[in-house]
């Protein structure tokens, strides 16, 4: 692999004492994590942001706006957020429902009496914008018309106002999923498309009056051609060296569209947090504060206006709320954990699984987890571990290998990565799981025993 070229800034900037801190120790073996995963997985940039106490503290930024250019990412370096946007639009709302503009209470239909038929204004009675805005109106979660993105690829043209009326108007909400969460980019783009049909203003124009404005996010900005020249290049999901293109999305902007950087998502995330910490101790509940009305997910898990409240994976103990995106030239985090007063905010240029273990690295080091090591292994060793696991009850888990490292998926979930902690011992970083192997004398899998949280078990090698 070609030498990585770094771009480190990290500068401490004061602390105030009545949060957690970081100690050098634990802020370079954050800079270790980093530098490692941009090495093993031929990452072409990534930016992160840390804060402490209402302060950005630290700057990590590693890599190059454009491969070979030999200009370096850094904190001012744009990227498309993806998903994050879905919390931009839900202050714009929360804003115009504050001020009386809209009511998230109100049916969906009300707003939409011009474009819809008789029986889809019926079907719409029952679903409000809180819903939409919750993810559990019984929504698609992408238009039918939307330009098509082969994996890895980006869209291009942008889902047009004709194509997203086109599949409003042939929609009907699902009702046996209304109430129930169900992620949805189109409910993003309809809210976008509500709030500026009833203020006569443009999603850009709502999102520097309510966002951008009054948080001196100069480089934020819905509009793609503002900033396009400004961006790190983003590169291929798969194929980190080919060269892919920011996503044209045109309605979906509101879901997954904005651009931004690590400078202005700080300031943001600062002023959530400040919120966030005022509406626990007084009751205020601000435009910022996107979780004081949610719904839960599951045992862990709440979803407010474009935000996850959840419990941490490795402690349950600890609180963290925020969002995250991908479209994969383009990935973003960006959450803060309230009882520690700390934040993080992460950018890159070339998504995938491997940004969401840094992520959890990243956090567990923040947060005082213990993190583990791990190491590489041969193509050999590796290869003992390849095939399906029986756990029964029809649970198969599929364990394959891609490059350098194993990977598995149960059902349709995504692959995860496995990393080795030894030749028998490997473990995922996004969660308290891991695998331990005994091997036979032929080098085959004997018995394997899998651990999740204080639970194990014990599936049989059947392929």
């Amino acid at each position: 692999m070609k030498k990585v070229i770094l771009s480190i800034l990290m500068v401490h900037l004061g602390l105030i004492s009545n949060g957690q801190t970081l100690t050098q120790k634990t802020v370079d073996r954050i800079d270790h994590f980093i530098q490692s995963a941009v090495e093993d997985f031929n990452i072409p940039a990534v930016s992160v942001g840390i804060i402490e106490n209402g302060r950005l503290s630290y700057i990590i930024s590693k890599g190059e706006v454009r491969r070979n250019s030999g200009v370096f990412v850094n904190e001012k370096t744009g990227y498309q957020i993806a998903s994050l946007s879905k919390s931009f639009t839900g202050i714009i709302a929360k804003s115009l429902d504050k001020e009386g503009v809209i009511n998230l209470e109100t049916p969906v239909s009300q707003y939409l009496s011009e474009e819809l038929s008789q029986e889809q204004l019926g079907s719409f009675s029952s679903v409000s914008l809180r819903d939409v805005l919750q993810h559990r109106a019984g929504l698609l979660n992408d238009g039918a018309s939307l330009p098509p993105t082969p994996n890895g690829m980006a869209m291009i043209g942008g889902y047009t106002l004709k194509g997203f009326l086109k599949d409003l108007t042939s929609l009907k909400p699902d009702e046996e999923k209304i109430g129930k969460f169900n992620y949805s980019n189109f409910g993003y783009a309809l809210t976008g498309y509500i709030v500026s049909k009833v203020t006569g203003k443009t999603y850009e124009e709502l999102l520097k009056e309510y966002v951008t404005g009054p948080y001196d996010m100069s480089f934020t900005t819905s509009e793609l051609e503002k900033v396009r020249n400004k961006l790190a290049t983003p590169y291929h999901v798969h194929k980190r060296n080919a060269e892919t293109r920011p996503w044209e999305m045109g309605m979906a902007i509101p879901a997954g569209g904005i651009l931004s950087n690590v400078e202005d998502l700080s300031k943001l995330l600062i002023a959530e947090m400040k919120a966030f910490n005022s509406y626990k101790k007084t009751g205020e509940i601000t435009p910022l504060v996107l979780t004081a009305d949610m719904k839960p997910l599951n045992e862990i898990m709440n979803y407010g206006y474009g935000f996850f409240e959840s419990k941490n994976a490795y402690d349950n103990t600890i609180t963290q709320l925020g969002h995250g995106g991908d479209v994969d030239g383009f990935a973003s985090f960006f959450e803060f954990y309230p009882d520690q007063n700390l934040g993080l905010v992460m950018l890159t240029s070339s998504g995938g699984t491997w940004f969401n273990d840094l992520k959890g690295d990243v956090e567990k080091l923040m947060l005082g987890i213990p993190v583990k090591e791990s190491i590489k292994l041969s193509k050999s060793i590796l290869k003992r571990y390849v095939g399906k696991y029986d756990f029964g009850k029809g649970q198969m888990m599929t364990i394959f290998r891609r490059g350098e490292y194993l990977m598995s998926y149960m059902g349709r979930s995504n692959p995860a990565r496995l990393y080795a902690e030894s030749e028998t011992k490997f473990f995922y970083k996004g969660m308290d799981s891991s695998y331990e192997f005994e091997i036979d004398k032929k080098g085959k899998v004997k018995k394997t025993i899998y651990t999740q949280g204080k639970k194990e078990f014990f599936p049989e090698k059947v392929k």
